[in-house]
């Protein structure tokens, strides 16, 4: 095979249309030949090189980038390298990825469950989380992922995978089990010396600190590559990586592999411990002397609508009344929440005060993106300190968490804004949100899960009117303004609370 077939084959790939059948071939070429991998990354960098050259001159010549044709695939280069770096990395050391041809990073799994998982820096990554192509560190507990290409991972802790795409992930140390269905056969799993192709199993791979991989087949076969082997394993096989990539033979241990059962036992024994420690935090906080309004959803007359406010000496009236919406599940199983949809879905409440300082704090899961009004709170009497807690698109800065007051009696609204406060990736998460507003020191602050976003000045003094309470959904405008999702605990304070208070809140809460 001639340097022609190979530059063919490399520029095929660049451009986005190497057929299925070449690129077997080139990525059996790529894991056999350093010349030819190094001749990729030669093909890679001219690639890149020409693209950017284009993209200066597009610029240049006020000509939009995106209309900048290059061959056919020209914004192909990156993503197009980017596989193939993945199938080659774990054979080449020490050759930095050109930063041309960096892609932005697609996502292309999503955490479906966790039990006693503590990431690397403390880094929150929960259930229904998307995730990109990049690495992943788990320093303890259990994960399961499930690829989009359908195949799925457990992980347990310790663990530091590389995700390269739906289809091929590099095990850098840990115990991982993969479970693979026949949609999504052809599964790769890279080790430093071995690739590990999946031909509709389950199979257990355990990577240590040196780096000598272990393949346990649990059920169906496992192609197995390196760089002086090329062989099958089947049910109840397992090897290890010995010198020079050979194969060990090993007995099968099973039992030394995390199960998607044992997620799912150890993430309900977890959930339960939370939502029993959760009930111990909120009879606490009922009994908090500055409380105006808590509801925490639990304690509901459900057949006539009632959601009884907790706060002691709670004025008549303040209990809320459900309007609209749904029963649902809360932040965990057993734990009561309402659901919002549609126009109409609110509850209403008379708290029955005017105050100077208040602290709302909400726990709530948006279901909707936010390139609408939703709104979580208001005081519907129209007149100064008429309040307004909502999030606010703005299309040029991302969309903001807000508290607005109606200040003067010509209506005149003042907005304190967090921008870029909610991003899409907290869709379909429980988030605390919160404002601190103390108007007689003219201060508004906005917090998201116990950290402060901003804290704004508000200039003059401003009582808030909040004798009237619409909670969720408000059809009564012009302007759409409905919160999609759901409310599982809110609580309204008659003064401003401290940041490490929030903070308590939030750790004792989060799900």
């Amino acid at each position: 095979m001639n340097d022609e077939r190979l530059d063919f084959l490399l520029d095929r790939h660049l451009d986005g249309e190497l057929p299925a059948e070449d690129r077997a071939e080139l990525e059996m070429r790529l894991l056999n030949s350093a010349a030819d991998r190094a001749r990729f990354w030669e093909r890679a960098e001219t690639h890149a090189v020409l693209h950017e050259g284009l993209q200066r001159q597009a610029v240049g010549s006020l000509v939009p980038v995106t209309r900048v044709r290059w061959r056919r695939g020209a914004w192909w280069v990156a993503a197009a390298a980017c596989l193939v770096i993945g199938v080659i990395s774990v054979w080449q050391h020490g050759r930095p990825v050109p930063e041309t041809v960096v892609a932005a990073r697609p996502e292309v799994a999503v955490v479906q469950q966790t039990a006693g998982a503590r990431w690397h820096h403390g880094a929150e990554t929960r259930a229904g989380d998307r995730l990109p192509t990049g690495t992943l560190r788990l320093e303890a507990g259990l994960v399961r992922l499930r690829f989009f290409s359908g195949a799925s991972l457990v992980l347990q802790g310790p663990a530091e995978l590389e995700i390269k795409s739906s289809n091929l992930v590099l095990v850098k140390r840990g115990r991982v089990t993969a479970t693979v269905p026949p949609v999504a056969e052809g599964f790769i799993l890279l080790t430093e010396g071995w690739r590990l192709v999946d031909r509709g199993t389950v199979f257990g791979v355990s990577v240590p600190d040196d780096g000598k991989a272990e393949l346990h087949v649990l059920n169906g076969k496992v192609d197995v590559q390196s760089a002086t082997v090329a062989r099958s394993l089947t049910t109840g096989q397992a090897a290890r990586l010995g010198r020079d990539g050979a194969l060990v033979e090993l007995p099968v241990a099973p039992e030394s592999f995390p199960t998607e059962g044992d997620v799912f036992t150890r993430s309900a024994s977890q959930q339960s411990e939370r939502l029993v420690g959760w009930r111990e935090s909120s009879r606490r906080t009922a009994q908090e002397a500055s409380l105006l309004l808590y509801y925490n959803f639990e304690n509901a007359d459900h057949d006539r609508g009632l959601i009884h406010n907790l706060a002691p000496a709670a004025a008549k009236g303040s209990d809320g009344v459900l309007v609209g919406g749904e029963w649902a599940e809360g932040r965990w199983p057993g734990k009561s929440a309402v659901e919002f949809r549609r126009v109409g879905d609110l509850i209403r409440a008379l708290p029955l005060v005017t105050l100077p300082a208040a602290t709302f704090v909400a726990w709530v899961r948006f279901d909707a993106g936010f390139d609408q009004r939703q709104t979580l709170l208001l005081s519907p009497k129209v007149g100064p300190g008429q309040v307004y807690w909502l999030v606010w698109p703005e299309p040029r800065r991302g969309p903001a968490a807000a508290l607005a007051f109606v200040e003067t009696d010509q209506g005149r609204n003042r907005y304190a804004l967090a921008h870029e406060s909610l991003p899409a990736a907290l869709i379909g998460r429980w988030l605390q949100l919160a404002v601190i507003a103390d108007t007689a020191r003219g201060k508004v602050s906005h917090f998201i899960n116990g950290v402060r976003l901003s804290e704004q000045d508000f200039g003059d003094a401003l009582a808030m009117d909040l004798n009237e309470l619409v909670i969720g959904n408000w059809g009564y405008t012009r302007e759409p303004s409905s919160f999609i999702g759901r409310m599982d605990e809110l609580a309204i304070y008659r003064r401003a609370l401290g940041t490490a208070e929030l903070a308590r809140l939030y750790d004792e809460g989060k799900p």
